[in-house]
């Protein structure tokens, strides 16, 4: 049996303007690489509404990366869209979140109880 433990800490390792298209290249090929889902804001135009509209996706990866353009795919609770040639310059936002998981290794001895977080009020 393996038990593992998550601990959740959020740190802020980059908040930046990215404005350089090799740049965010780069992100968007190390999101793809290692298979982060992340939140998505992208600017789309509505004729209907005559302007452009920022439309947020919850869980997002990237599916491929080419030129200036990438390909997404969305998980909604009961399906997968697929969102094809967002340009860079659409693209408003991207939040990733990530955890660390610490598998832990003890003496034989030890029970579950001993690794729980106990706080007092």
């Amino acid at each position: 049996m393996r038990y593992v433990r998550k601990e959740h800490v959020i740190t802020t390792i980059c908040n930046e303007d990215v404005d350089d298209n090799d740049n965010i290249n780069s992100v968007l090929n190390n999101l793809k690489d290692n298979m982060v889902e992340f939140s998505l804001s992208v600017r789309k135009y509505f004729p209907s509404l005559g302007n452009h509209k920022d439309t947020n996706y919850s869980k997002v990866r990237v599916k491929n990366v080419s030129g200036d353009n990438a390909d997404f795919m969305i998980f909604d609770k009961s399906s997968t869209t697929h969102l094809k040639g967002v340009e860079f310059n659409n693209i408003v936002e991207i939040h990733a979140i990530t955890t660390v998981d610490k598998i832990l290794k003890t003496k034989p001895d030890a029970t579950r109880w001993d690794f729980l977080d106990i706080t007092e009020d």
